[in-house]
C-alpha cells in the first residue's frame, strides 16, 4: 500500500519560532517528496480558544479549537503529528477526535502508550557536554544552573549532571546548583547572587541557551571572562547561540531530522507498514568559544560566519519592521490587507489569507441557520497579488471557503490564532520559509494589535452611537427626546438654508392632561402619554421625519421638505390615530376619550430667523387651538383670521355630542 498524492498531515505546535520551525521543515521535506501537503496548527498556550478548551468537559467538543478540529476532519486529512501544545483536557479530546476520525498520530516529545513517538536523545547529549567540560576543558567545580522542575527534559540533564560529576570522582557542591526557570531574567539573577556569594566555579552548565547567554552576561558584570576564566554551556543550539561573541557551547537537538523522522514514521502507518513506537534521534556537541581557551574557535565562529548569520537576522528583522510601520497608519481592514501585501514579498511569503470571525470575537451563525461558528475571508494573497474576495461567510471549521479548500492540501500553511485576552478575532493561513529567521510571530502580534484597534474604535463608535441614542430617547415614551428635537431641527434648518424646501413643525397637547391624572392616577398616565407617543410617531413617514416628547404632555413633530399641506395630513393621522386608540378619560369636557390639539408652522429657513421662529409660530398656533376648544388644529397662517383645518367626520369615536369635522 502506498500514500496517495494531494493528502494533508496536521502538525499542532505550541507557535511557529525556531524550535517549531526546525521541526516543521524537516517533516515538510518528507512529506512533499511523498505528494503531501502539511499544515501546522499553533496552538498558543494562552490564546482565548486553548483557554476555553482547557475549562471544558473533555467530551465536550468545544475543548478542541474549531479551526484544528475543521483540519482534522479535512477530507484529505490522513495523519497527526502532535507535540506537547496542548492543555491535559484538550489532549484529551482531541485523542477522542482523532480516534473517531481513524487516523494516526506521532508524537514529537513525550507520547502516550502504545503510540509512535519520536524524540531527541536528551540523556546522550547532555552527557557529551558534560564529558567536552569535565573531561576537555577540565572543570572541576561546575555550578548548575536548573531549568523547570516539571518538565522531563529538565529533569533529565539535571540527573545526567550529577552523574557525570559523580563519574569522575568529584562531588556535586549544592552550593553552586541555582534555579533558572528556562528564564532570562530568573536566571541572570540567579547567576549574579550567586558570584556575589562565590567565584571558585570554574564552569557554568545550564539547561537551555537562554539560560546560558543570561550567565555569559552575569560573568561579565561580575568581570569573569568567559572561557578563560568560566566555561558556559548552554542546551539547543538556536540562532542566537551562535550570532553571541564568544559563541555559545551548545546542544544541537537534531530537529531537523526529528520532524523528517516523525513523518517517515507517519508515512509508515499510513501505508499499514510496521513502525517502532519509540524513536531516539542522536543530539550533536556544537562546540564554540564559550568553552574553549586559547581561541581555537570553529571555522562557523569566526567574525565572518557571524556576520553572515547576522545580516539574515538583520534582513527579517526589517521586513517585520517594515509590516509594523505600515501597519501603523491602517484605519480599516482594508486597509489593513492592502498594506500587508505590500510587505509580504520582502517577508518571502508566497501565500497568505487573513480570516477573521463574524462579529469579531462573537459567535456568528450560517444562513442556513444551522447555528454554526462562521468567519469571513478578508485577505487571499497568492502569486504576488490580492484575489477577489467571497461576499459569504463559511463555517469556522472549514478554515477557508470552499473555494479555496484546495489551498490546505498544497505544500505547506501555518495556521496562527489571532488572539486577544476577551476572545479570538480570527487566524491566519500561511505559507512561511521555513529555512530562514522566523518572522511569523512577530507579524502575527503586530496585526493582532492592530486589528484590536481596530475593532476598538468600532465597538467605542458603536458604544458612543449608542450612548447617543440612549441620551437622546426619552426614558418613559421611548421616542426621541427634546434634546433630539433641538438637533435635529437645527439640522434641518442649516440643510433647508442651504438648498432651499420648506420645513414644517408640529406642536402637539394632550388635551385636559392634568385631569386624567386626577381622575386616573399617574400610573395610567405614564401609560396613556406612551400611547399618545405611539400614534404621534406613527403618524410620520418620512426617513427625515421625527416625532419628539418635547416635555409633560407635549410632543412636537419635525417635518421636512413639507409645506402645510404635508404636514395638516400629519396632523390628522394623529387625530385619527388617537381616536382609534380610544383612550377613555371620563373627566374630559371635550370627548370621552383622549384627544390632543395640535399648533401646525411652516416655513422657508434662511435669513436672519433661526429655528426658534419657527418653533415660536407652531407654540402660538398651540396656543390658538387650546383657546378655541381643543382638539384640533390650528395653523400658524390662520391664527389672524382664526379659521381652523378641516374637522373630522361624524362617527370617530368621540361621541355624536362633539363638534363634526368635514373632510376625513
Amino acid at each position: 500500500m502506498t500514500v496517495r498524492s494531494g493528502r494533508m498531515v496536521v502538525a499542532v505546535v505550541t507557535c511557529v519560532e525556531t524550535y517549531q520551525m526546525e521541526l516543521l521543515r524537516g517533516a515538510r521535506d518528507i512529506l512533499a517528496a511523498e505528494g503531501v501537503s502539511l499544515v501546522a496548527y499553533a496552538n498558543y498556550a494562552n490564546s482565548a480558544e486553548a483557554v476555553r478548551g482547557s475549562q471544558v468537559d473533555v467530551n465536550a467538543v468545544e475543548a478542541v479549537p474549531p479551526s484544528l478540529a475543521g483540519l482534522l476532519r479535512h477530507p484529505e486529512a490522513i495523519g497527526l503529528i502532535l507535540t506537547p501544545a496542548l492543555s491535559p483536557v484538550q489532549a484529551e479530546a482531541l485523542e477522542r477526535l482523532r480516534s473517531s476520525l481513524g487516523i494516526p498520530v506521532v508524537h514529537v516529545g513525550d507520547g502516550r502508550s502504545g503510540q509512535m513517538s519520536v524524540r531527541a536523545d536528551n540523556d546522550q547529549g547532555f552527557r557529551a557536554v558534560m564529558g567536552h567540560l569535565l573531561d576537555e576543558y577540565g572543570a572541576r567545580r561546575p555550578a548548575l544552573v536548573r531549568g523547570l522542575p516539571h518538565q522531563p527534559d529538565h529533569v533529565v540533564r539535571e540527573a545526567v549532571f550529577r552523574e557525570e560529576v559523580a563519574r569522575r570522582g568529584l562531588t556535586v557542591d549544592e552550593g553552586l546548583v541555582v534555579d533558572g526557570r528556562a528564564e532570562r531574567e530568573v536566571a541572570r539573577n540567579a547567576v549574579s547572587r550567586l558570584l556575589r556569594r562565590r567565584r571558585d566555579l570554574d564552569a557554568v552548565v545550564t539547561t537551555d541557551d537562554w539560560c546560558a547567554l543570561a550567565t555569559i552576561d552575569a560573568l561579565a558584570e561580575a568581570e569573569l571572562r568567559v572561557p578563560e576564566d568560566v566555561a558556559v554551556t548552554g542546551f539547543d543550539n538556536y540562532p542566537a547561540a551562535a550570532l553571541h561573541w564568544p559563541g555559545l557551547t551548545s546542544v544541537d537537538q537534531s530537529l531537523v531530522e526529528q520532524g523528517a523522522t516523525a513523518a517517515r514514521a507517519l508515512l509508515d502507518a499510513v501505508a499499514g507498514r510496521p513502525a517502532p513506537e519509540r524513536v531516539l534521534v542522536p543530539c550533536r556537541l556544537v562546540v564554540r568559544g564559550s568553552s574553549v581557551r586559547g581561541g581555537e574557535l570553529d571555522d562557523q565562529m569566526t567574525a565572518a560566519g557571524i556576520a553572515r548569520l547576522a545580516r539574515g537576522h538583520l534582513d527579517a528583522h526589517s521586513a517585520v519592521r517594515r509590516v509594523s510601520r505600515a501597519l501603523t497608519d491602517c484605519r480599516s481592514v482594508d486597509d489593513v490587507t492592502t498594506a500587508l501585501a505590500s510587505c509580504l514579498p520582502l517577508l518571502g511569503i508566497p501565500r497568505f489569507f487573513l480570516v477573521l470571525h463574524e462579529e469579531g470575537f462573537q459567535q456568528g451563525r450560517c444562513p442556513d441557520g444551522t447555528g454554526t461558528l462562521v468567519s469571513r475571508l478578508v485577505m487571499d494573497y497568492r502569486d504576488g497579488r490580492l484575489h477577489p474576495l467571497p461576499d459569504a461567510p463559511f463555517p469556522r471549521d472549514a478554515l477557508l471557503p470552499d473555494t479555496l479548500r484546495g489551498e490546505l492540501g498544497a505544500g505547506f500553511l501555518a495556521c496562527q490564532l489571532l488572539n486577544r485576552a476577551s476572545g479570538v478575532l480570527g487566524y491566519l493561513l500561511t505559507e512561511l520559509p521555513l529555512d530562514a529567521p522566523p518572522v511569523a510571530e512577530p507579524v502575527k502580534w503586530d496585526l493582532v494589535r492592530t486589528l484590536e484597534a481596530l475593532l476598538s474604535t468600532e465597538e467605542l463608535r458603536r458604544a458612543n452611537a449608542e450612548l447617543r441614542r440612549s441620551a437622546e430617547i426619552d426614558g418613559l415614551t421611548g421616542i426621541a427626546n427634546r434634546a433630539a428635537f433641538e438637533r435635529h431641527l437645527a439640522d434641518q434648518w442649516c440643510l433647508h438654508a442651504a438648498d432651499g424646501g420648506e420645513l414644517a413643525l408640529l406642536m402637539v397637547d394632550v388635551d385636559l392632561f392634568k385631569l386624567y391624572n386626577d381622575r386616573y392616577g399617574h400610573v395610567l398616565g405614564d401609560r396613556a402619554l406612551r400611547a399618545v407617543a405611539a400614534c404621534v410617531a406613527a403618524a410620520v413617514g418620512h426617513s427625515d421625519d421625527l416625532a419628539c416628547r418635547f416635555g409633560g404632555e407635549e410632543f412636537v413633530v419635525v417635518l421636512p421638505r413639507t409645506g402645510r399641506d404635508g404636514a395638516s395630513s400629519v396632523a390628522r393621522r394623529i387625530h385619527r390615530l388617537l381616536a382609534a386608540e380610544a383612550i377613555p378619560h371620563d373627566a374630559s369636557t371635550i370627548a370621552p376619550v383622549v384627544t390632543a390639539s395640535i399648533g401646525l408652522a411652516a416655513a422657508l429657513p434662511g435669513g436672519a430667523d433661526g429655528p426658534e421662529t419657527l418653533l415660536h409660530a407652531a407654540d402660538q398656533a398651540l396656543y390658538r387651538a387650546k383657546a378655541q376648544g381643543r382638539d384640533r388644529t390650528v395653523a400658524d397662517t390662520d391664527l389672524a383670521a382664526g379659521s381652523l383645518l378641516p374637522e373630522q367626520p361624524a362617527g370617530s369615536g368621540h361621541g355624536a355630542a362633539r363638534p363634526v369635522r368635514t373632510g376625513w
